[in-house]
């Protein structure tokens, strides 16, 4: 996030796209990586949330390992009245304060 910030000149981005959807990946490796390890509780319940079972499809689909990574990325991107689209697939939210930038 501090690369867009620092290329928007502290604005963030006027619009994000997350077409990564559940698939979503934490990072494992580079700067975020610490962030996303702090983070290992939260995403472990959202893999139960959205994928109780890892292989639904006799192992065809399994489920990212922080499946709202790419969304929170998308949303801290964003300057102030910025546009995000989601082309990415989540089942419904039963936590809407998922889309509020805290």
């Amino acid at each position: 996030m501090s690369a867009i910030k620092k290329l928007t000149g502290g604005t963030g981005a006027d619009c994000a796209i997350d077409a990564v959807g559940v698939d979503s990946q934490h990072a494992h490796h580079g700067p975020a990586s610490e962030e996303a390890e702090q983070k290992a509780d939260k995403f472990e319940q959202e893999v139960q949330q959205v994928a109780p079972e890892t292989n639904p499809q006799n192992g065809n689909w399994v489920p990212g390992d922080a499946p709202t990574q790419a969304l929170e990325w998308a949303i801290s991107s964003l300057k102030k009245a910025g546009r995000l689209s989601i082309i990415g697939v989540y089942p419904l939210l039963r936590r809407p304060s998922l889309l509020v930038r805290q």
